[in-house]
Formats: C-alpha cells, structure tokens, sequence
C-alpha cells in the first residue's frame, strides 16, 4: 500500500534479500533521515502491475511502453520478478507463473508469490500502464529525495556547481531506454506495422515537433502563437475551429510582462468561454533563460516536469540563449536541451523567433540568429503582416497549414480560404514592400495570378488599396 509512516527504507533492515533470488539494480541511494517516515512507494500498485502483466498482453506490452524498469520497484523481490518477466518475454515465450517461476528457480515460495499476485486482486488490467507510472513517479521521488541531500551537502561545501548539477541530475527526466542508440535490420524495421501519426493538434503537429515563426515586429506572430495556446487548450482546432481533444498547454513568455500577457489573454480567455483555464498554464518570464546555464536548465526541466504539457508555445528563442545570439556553439546547447525536454516529454514545440534586419523584399524571412535555427525545427513559418504564412524552409513532413490567414472575427485571426482575398493579401504585401502604387500588370506579373483576379481582388478591397497605397504617397 502507499504509505510514509513507516521507517526509513534500508534494505538490509526494511525488506530483507528474499533467499530464492538476487535483488535488482540498486537504484539511487535513498536518503537517510532521522525521522521515522519512509521513502516514497506503493506497493498495491507495485503488486498490481505485476499480477497484470502475468495475465495479459495487453496490459505487458503497455506497461512495457512506460520504461517500467526491475529499479523502480521498492520492494527487491519485486522487481526480480518483474526482471524475470522481461527476460522470459524477450526469449519468446509467454511470460506467467509457471515459465517466470521456472526462470527464478522453481522454488515454491516463487510459485506461491506469483499465485497471489494473480489471484484474489482488485486490479484491473487494462490499468496497467497507470500502475507502472505509479512505481515510477514513486521511484522518482525517492531519486529526487536522495537528489536534493546530495545537493544540499554540496551546497554546505560552497560547491555551487557540484549542488547544481545534482539538482539538474534529479530533475532530468530518466531515461528508461537502453544504453546506446537503438538500431534495427532493415527486414525487422519495415516488418513493423506503420505507426499512426501520434496527433497533438490533427493534421497539424504530432509530438515533439518543431515550429519556428517569424514575422515582423509588431505583425502578429506573439498574437498568433498565443490563440493557438488558447484555442489548443480550450479543444479548438486553431485553423479549422473543429473540436479536438484538449490539450496540456504551456505558455512560456520570455519577452513580456505579466501586465502585458494578461492584457493579451483576457480577450481570448472570454472568445474561449473559459474552457482553456484548467488547461493552460502561463509562465511569464521576461528576464529569459540561458540554456547554456545550468542552473536555468534545471529551472526549465522543473517547470516542464511540473506541468507536463503536450505543447510547449513561447518564445522568443533569443530570449533562451545567452550571449551573442549569432554563435553556433550556444545555440547549439540550447537545440539540445529543447530537444532532450521534447523527447523525454513528447511534447510539440512552437516557439516565435526575429528576422534578420532588411528592408521591404530585402528582408529574410528565416531567423535571426545562428545558421542552426534555420535548420532545426521541422516546420519555419513567416507569417506576413497581410497574414500569408510562407515556410522559409522545407517542411519536413507534409501537413494542412493554411496558405494565409486573416485578422478580426472571432479570433485575431482565421484562415483564409477564399482566392480573392488571399490574393489581395499578396497584393498588399508587394505593395508595402515596394513601398509604392503598383500597376495591375505588374501586381499580375509578380503574383502570377491572372490580371482579372488582380482586378478583383483590388476592387474588392478598394478602400484599404487606395489607403494603403495613400500612405505611401504621402512620404514621398
């Protein structure tokens, strides 16, 4: 049962060896305390995972997808069992109480251990993966446990960097996964079934993708990004405004103040009807991180360790590297980091970025900043101050984004899907970048949109044409 009232855990005095089998791989030292409260654990759930994978595939093969390991078990003769378990599965045969209890010697202490595990429960087996988390998270807090007296005797040695390092030791995410890099033969690998896209957003981003925006200063990108936080939370599709699953939201702001970010919130807070709020939680930090520092690195992995989310939105991502933005070598460690938090987590990540200085067509649309940006993320979109969303490199992956959006509606912004005017907001684009009245023939000529539909679409939107093109006028 899950308890803290018992003695400190010592395995030597709490749970003596069992004689029938050796214990598992130690796991972290637990701490010792002068108390008379015990580490962190659950043995139902330890039990439950157990008696349910010894009945069912299903619930094995889900468990096994957690990284349940034999070292997150409290109790030793427990996680032998479940090492066993493995062991048996990985050779081929079908793990219960008569092969597992074969590979552990047969005794009959075994076999009466793994009979009432079996029998007699309340479990369910289809919750097997919920158990397995449960031993985990328990695990867990005894690393973190132990992580933190670490710390704190570096600390009292004036050793800032070693107490750091063991705080961002525990914090980290554990890899559950084998040593190395998994590989495959060829045959085995394309004999897999094709797996489903693993959806975040439909259509649009699955885990732990990447998207880097641009856009110019004051055009939209900040407001775009925060809708969809909204929209993403609140179970809105952020293009086709289809109901989808909500989704755990991270909004992580490290440009502006909280005044600033609740201003920008609160409309969208009511446009959502407040389905957002369990949802999406706002961290608002306009002083940055410096994901070179690992102090900040640990302040980060706790925040995404915290509230678990399955998309991460903010930015801008020169606010996450310290020093010259335009050197590889920190933005490299900062890619690292964002990459490690994202595989551990499965989360999908949307961060704005800054262009290059220019002006009007002169301007790049990648970002500004070390050559790597342009390179990592899966998706780098440019969305224009006439709402075109153009991808300044080649997605990775093909995916239903929108060719333009456009401002006001119910949102700050909706997708457009009508030619004419995204037609227009190509007109309208050239036009601020040429800084001048251009002719139909020439808007037809660089659009390559026919002179007829050029014509339409300046008609159709004559009065913000003739405004746009005034202003223009005016300067010169």
């Amino acid at each position: 049962m899950t308890t803290t009232d018992a003695p400190p855990f010592h395995p030597a005095h709490d749970e003596p060896p069992d004689d029938w089998a050796p214990a598992p791989a130690p796991a972290p030292a637990p701490p010792k305390t002068n108390g008379q409260r015990a580490n962190p654990h659950d043995t139902d759930a330890e039990e439950a995972v157990l008696g349910a994978i010894l009945i069912s595939t299903d619930a094995r093969d889900a468990t096994f997808a957690t990284g349940l390991a034999a070292h997150h078990f409290y109790v030793p003769h427990h996680g032998t069992i479940y090492d066993a378990i493995v062991k048996v599965d990985n050779e081929g045969d079908l793990p219960d109480a008569i092969t597992v209890s074969a590979h552990l010697g047969g005794s009959e202490d075994v076999q009466n251990k793994l009979i009432a595990l079996i029998s007699g429960h309340t479990w369910q087996t289809r919750n097997a993966s919920a158990y397995a988390r449960r031993v985990i998270h328990m695990a867990r807090l005894r690393t973190v446990m132990a992580g933190a007296l670490e710390a704190a005797e570096h600390a009292r040695s004036d050793n800032l960097p070693a107490a750091v390092g063991a705080i961002e030791a525990f914090i980290a995410p554990e890899d559950t996964s084998s040593h190395g890099i998994t590989h495959t033969l060829l045959g085995d690998f394309l004999a897999s079934d094709e797996p489903d896209h693993d959806w975040v957003i439909p259509g649009l981003l699955e885990r732990t993708d990447r998207i880097l925006l641009t856009g110019p200063e004051g055009g939209g990108k900040s407001t775009l990004l925060r809708q969809v936080a909204v929209q993403a939370a609140a179970g809105i599709h952020p293009f086709t405004h289809q109901e989808m699953a909500p989704l755990r939201v991270l909004l992580l702001d490290l440009e502006n103040s909280e005044r600033q970010i609740r201003r920008a919130l609160r409309p969208l807070h009511v446009t959502a009807g407040g389905t957002a709020d369990d949802n999406l939680t706002v961290a608002v930090h306009p002083q940055g991180l410096d994901l070179n520092d690992p102090t900040d690195v640990a302040t980060l992995t706790h925040l995404i360790a915290t509230v678990q989310p399955e998309l991460v939105v903010g930015g801008p991502i020169y606010k996450l590297v310290g020093g010259d933005p335009t050197e590889e070598q920190p933005a490299k460690a900062a890619a690292m980091t964002l990459d490690r938090l994202r595989v551990a987590y499965g989360f999908a990540l949307a961060l704005e970025t800054h262009q290059p200085h220019g002006t009007g067509s002169d301007r790049p649309e990648r970002p500004y900043g070390a050559s790597l940006w342009k390179r990592w993320p899966e998706f780098g979109l440019h969305i224009s101050e006439a709402g075109l969303l153009r991808h300044w490199r080649g997605a990775r992956d093909e995916r239903d984004w929108p060719a333009a959006l456009v401002r006001g509606g119910d949102w700050p912004w909706s997708m457009e899907v009508s030619s004419a005017v995204l037609t227009y907001a190509r007109i309208a684009e050239l036009v601020r970048q040429h800084g001048r009245r251009m002719s139909e023939r020439e808007l037809a000529s660089v659009t390559g949109a026919p002179k007829s539909n050029v014509h339409r679409a300046i008609e159709a939107n004559k009065a913000k044409y003739d405004a746009l093109c005034a202003g223009f006028e005016e300067e010169m």
